[in-house]
Formats: structure tokens, C-alpha cells, sequence
């Protein structure tokens, strides 16, 4: 079964070259600008993988939070700039690995290869 990511980036450019690269690896890739609109989403598809932009956790963990409430097994992968270090630090429990942007494509390639499916360690 291939790989299932969900994609979300309030950047147009990043969500399109990030789902043509993952595309051509024969990933299958759903992209959104936000949680918004989410839930249904998250309630009729299983994705391998996150890949969730920082900057859409500086005003509250929570949406994090309860998309792995409802889906445990689903790897973080956090892409973050350089003006996302709290966001960095605060996620770092619930994250399988964090990029910072820009990120080289193989590299978000192999980060994605290397986590999707995997359960993050999260501290108590």
C-alpha cells in the first residue's frame, strides 16, 4: 500500500512542489492550508504522515494535539522557519522530526520514507 500524506502549509508554492516531488515517488498526497475544515478529512482518510508547517501552531498546540488524539499512529513531521524556535521546542514531544525551511526535496523525501507509519515517542 503506498504512502499517504497530509500536507499542511499556509504556503501555495511549498504545498504544490512538495506534493509533486512525494507524487512522483508514488506517495499519494492531500494538501490543505490549515486545520480547518479537517475533521472529516481526518475521519474518512488514514495518512502515514503530517507534514505540518510551524507557523500554523504559534497561537495554540491544540489542533495538534487532537489530530493525534484521534490519530496516534500518524508520524509529525514539522517544517519550520527560523522565527518558529518556540514553536520548535514546544512540539518537540509530539514530533517525529522538524526541517527547517527551505528543505531540500530528498531530504523531505527521506524524512517522510523514514517516518510514515511510525509512532512518536511522546515524553509524559
Amino acid at each position: 500500500m503506498p504512502i499517504s500524506v497530509l500536507v499542511l502549509d499556509s504556503e501555495k508554492v511549498f504545498q504544490t512542489s512538495v506534493a509533486r516531488k512525494l507524487r512522483l515517488h508514488d506517495i499519494r498526497v492531500l494538501t490543505r492550508p490549515g486545520f480547518e475544515g479537517l475533521k472529516p478529512i481526518l475521519e474518512s482518510l488514514r495518512f502515514d504522515a503530517l507534514l505540518l508547517d510551524a507557523a500554523l501552531l504559534r497561537a495554540s498546540l491544540d489542533p495538534l494535539r487532537a489530530v493525534l488524539a484521534a490519530h496516534p499512529a500518524m508520524a509529525v513531521i514539522l517544517t519550520a522557519s527560523s522565527e518558529d524556535a518556540a514553536v520548535v521546542r514546544q512540539t518537540s514531544a509530539l514530533v517525529a522530526e522538524c526541517l527547517v525551511k527551505p528543505i531540500h526535496p530528498d531530504t523531505l523525501l527521506a524524512s517522510v520514507e523514514r517516518h510514515a507509519g511510525e509512532k512518536p515517542e511522546c515524553a509524559d
